[in-house]
């Protein structure tokens, strides 16, 4: 990595923070494109594969794990700390925080999952469940937004308060972006080419066992509502497994769902964060590129 190799040249000792949200778990390292072994012994790395699939990870752990990995190294010079990875939210926290929400107690989560299930089948059950207790947060939601009306409901049924009242509360942040020494950077592709390496990069998964992979996850017969089981490329090579769709349609709607993705999270990216500065690659310069902008 040019990056850590110039930044070594400067007296700095690198190191890497996952902020990928699907890269944390210990059971995907094809699928997800964890860096290599080899990477992860030339430079630290932190936050990658220490999660078991059967947890549900939240972006307030990872909070609290990064808050550990700041201080400084060991190393002779000062740290270069890197964030990699495109989890909106887990970003987001890193430069505003978060509510320091207690966890979820275990039996409101299973009370709220048996609601978001009957939900599947009764269009609008569970806006109307938080509506009863919390109409402040059901006001705020969209009757089909399952994930974060089924968050609003655990949290005031975990908690006693609504989430809009912890959200308002003070909150602190790890980093700060008009920081002089943090910069912040966006990688943009050219649409086609993002498309591109994104089917490549699928085809390559699959050559390196990301099949084998995503069946000893099957094997362990973990609820489909873990997220583990819902990252990308993993429902379509599942639904293969079941025998619901050939190898080449499971690879055709994964690479399909890839690029929906990316779009999305690139427009969510330019609204999220339109002052961040943008790397237009292409080809193969973009590392230069970032190395320039980081030690410019």
């Amino acid at each position: 990595m040019r990056v850590a190799k110039v930044a070594r040249e400067r007296g700095l000792e690198p190191r890497i923070i996952n902020g990928d949200s699907m890269q944390v778990y210990a059971d995907l390292s094809i699928i997800t494109a964890r860096p290599s072994e080899a990477d992860q012994a030339d430079v630290p790395h932190h936050l990658f594969g220490h999660v078991d699939g059967a947890e549900t990870y939240s972006v307030a752990r990872w909070l609290r794990e990064v808050a550990d990995h700041m201080r400084p190294s060991n190393g002779e010079g000062d740290p270069l700390t890197i964030f990699v990875g495109g989890t909106g939210m887990y970003l987001r926290a890193l430069f505003e925080g978060i509510a320091d929400i207690p966890d979820i107690r275990p039996d409101v989560r299973q009370l709220v999952e048996g609601i978001v299930e009957q939900d599947q089948g009764v269009q609008g059950a569970l806006w109307r469940a938080l509506a009863d207790i919390d109409p402040t947060m059901a006001n705020r939601l969209e009757t089909g937004d399952r994930q974060r009306l089924a968050r609003a409901l655990m949290v005031r049924l975990s908690t006693g308060r609504s989430l809009a009242d912890w959200q308002s509360d003070q909150k602190s942040s790890l980093l700060h972006a008009n920081d002089a020494s943090t910069k912040q950077l966006i990688i943009d592709w050219p649409r086609d080419q993002l498309y591109d390496r994104i089917n490549v990069r699928l085809d390559g998964m699959i050559d390196a066992g990301a099949l084998a992979e995503v069946e000893r996850l099957h094997a362990r017969n973990l609820p489909p509502k873990k997220p583990v089981m819902k990252a990308l490329g993993v429902p379509s090579l599942l639904a293969h497994l079941r025998g619901e769709l050939s190898r080449e349609d499971a690879l055709d709607d994964a690479k399909m769902r890839m690029r929906r993705f990316a779009k999305r999270q690139l427009t969510w990216l330019r609204h999220q964060f339109p002052d961040w500065q943008r790397i237009h690659a292409d080809g193969d310069q973009s590392e230069c590129w970032i190395t320039e902008t980081i030690f410019q």
